[in-house]
């Protein structure tokens, strides 16, 4: 199995993250999910709260999002982010 997929997070200003992800905890519409490797596909949309992202090396980076949409599968996960903010610790 595969450790990382790629993941692309986007704000209507910017491309936050472009490169490898472990894990990243997602605020679904129906509740919260985890996306990982070969992860089932899914495309729904997000209800504000945290995205937490896991990069290998890195500590976990958390995003505040009010909204936006999320597109997973098994080698990707693409996040369209409205009013996306980093809560730096």
């Amino acid at each position: 199995m595969s450790a990382n997929f790629h993941l692309k997070l986007l704000s209507p200003d910017a491309s936050v993250i472009d490169g490898e992800a472990s894990a990243v905890i997602i605020p679904g519409r129906e509740g919260d999910f985890t996306a990982l490797p070969l992860h089932m596909p899914v495309i729904t949309s997000l209800r504000a709260g945290e995205i937490e992202v896991h990069q290998p090396g890195m500590k976990p980076r958390v995003f505040t999002v009010a909204g936006g949409f999320v597109d997973v599968g098994q080698h990707h996960c693409t996040i369209l982010a409205e009013d996306l903010s980093e809560n730096v610790a």
